[in-house]
């Protein structure tokens, strides 16, 4: 019995230890814990609502006195500034993306993070995951400026989305990404993106944004609308948006959309897009890769870079794969598409599938492809009769069946 009371009294003592841990944080503490357990750790934390209560109610951070939140390793609850919680000038840094995660799950319009109100900004994220099966990360119109750094940003539908319904442009978020990785892992009938920018500027530094449309281990759910790992300037809720505004500039980061096979019915009507850039919408990209790879019997249209009349898209020195199934395949639509890119040398316009001979070739716009042909003969015939090399740049206006022009005749592409 005498064990046994020391043993109860050892419990007891070691909850008090926690809860106490839990409940005397210093209002002014520069630095505090969130951890799945406190005992012994002074200014901790075990609940995510619990701390983002405090900060809202007590810390309040302002810029000249930021906040520190140390995430240990386990799965928390999600993080939201909301504006009955709003803080910002907060830090929260993980122990290892995959090792502290702020999950929701089972539930509908959720996000495991999310900033709602104007006094969200000035956020910071490092080293953890954001779990939603619904969204990864939401960010309402309005809301402040984040940075995020070594993150992974899951969601089901769409990994990161903007919230807008009519963005102003006084009030545009400032987000800067570093080695993140933002996945949309289950697209349904409605949508399935990567990263929306509706009503902010964007900066992405090696980081890696995708769309698992039923390919490998994913299971597919069919989908009726939009497709794309990144959408810019697409406003919100469809119809009756206005003022719709994004900037995307990615440097060394790829865009990738991997889709199996969907019945006929559900195709996506736009098409699968790598990036696609609705009016008022503008992308830049310098280096990495726009990645879209459709299973063989796939027929759905698949673009690398579509942008609508009135957006921008720029895209130098930016490599493509695009492999489609049977649909039409494009680099890239829209006049405002400026996309120069060389292709291959080969005996023959480039193809919808490089690994595939017999696939269709790859529609194009012009003037912003171009590639080396090395089976022409002087005469300029390039039907694999001759050894001459000939430099052939896009031109529709040379006819849909071939639609290249010969710079070394002087005239459209001869050949089959």
């Amino acid at each position: 019995m005498k064990t046994l009371r020391y043993l109860i009294q050892a419990l007891v003592l070691t909850a008090l230890i926690g809860s106490t841990a839990s409940a005397q944080v210093d209002p002014n503490a520069d630095i505090v814990y969130l951890q799945t357990n406190c005992a012994g750790v002074a200014d901790c934390f075990t609940s995510t609502f619990a701390l983002t209560s405090w900060i809202a109610g007590t810390r309040q951070p302002t810029a000249a006195e930021p906040l520190l939140v140390e995430a240990g390793p386990g799965e928390f609850e999600p993080i939201l500034c909301d504006p009955s919680t709003a803080f910002g000038h907060t830090t929260f840094r993980g122990a290892g993306r995959e090792r502290t995660v702020f999950k929701v799950s089972n539930c509908f319009l959720c996000a495991a993070i999310s900033a709602q109100d104007p006094a969200c900004t000035d956020l910071e994220f490092q080293d953890l995951t954001a779990d939603g099966d619904f969204w990864g990360t939401v960010w309402f119109e309005g809301a402040g400026d984040s940075s995020w750094t070594n993150v992974d940003i899951l969601g089901g539908r769409v990994g990161w989305y903007e919230l807008s319904f009519n963005c102003q442009p006084e009030l545009v978020a400032l987000h800067f990404f570093w080695n993140a990785r933002i996945v949309a892992r289950k697209p349904d009938g409605f949508a399935g993106n990567g990263y929306e920018s509706n009503c902010s500027e964007t900066w992405f530094y090696g980081s890696d944004i995708s769309v698992l449309a039923g390919a490998d281990a994913v299971a597919g759910t069919g989908y009726t609308d939009n497709i794309a790992a990144i959408v810019v300037g697409g406003g919100a809720l469809g119809s009756g948006v206005t003022n719709r505004i994004g900037d995307v500039r990615a440097f060394g980061t790829t865009f990738r959309i991997r889709a199996a096979d969907v019945p006929d019915g559900v195709l996506p009507p736009d098409g699968i897009v790598g990036v696609r850039v609705f009016d008022e919408g503008e992308f830049h990209m310098h280096g990495g890769i726009i990645n879209v790879t459709v299973s063989p019997t796939n027929a759905s249209e698949v673009v690398g870079v579509k942008v609508l009349s009135g957006g921008f898209a720029h895209t130098p020195d930016t490599a493509f794969n695009i492999r489609a199934g049977g649909g039409a395949t494009h680099r890239i639509q829209g006049a405002a598409a400026l996309s120069p890119f060389l292709h291959p040398a080969a005996d023959g316009p480039p193809l919808s599938n490089p690994a595939d001979p017999n696939s269709a070739r790859l529609q194009t716009t012009i003037g912003s492809d171009l590639f080396v042909e090395r089976d022409c003969n002087p005469m300029g015939d390039c039907s694999s009769t001759g050894t001459q090399t000939h430099l052939m740049v896009s031109n529709p206006n040379c006819g849909a069946a071939n639609p290249w022009f010969n710079i070394v005749t002087g005239a459209c592409r001869q050949g089959p």
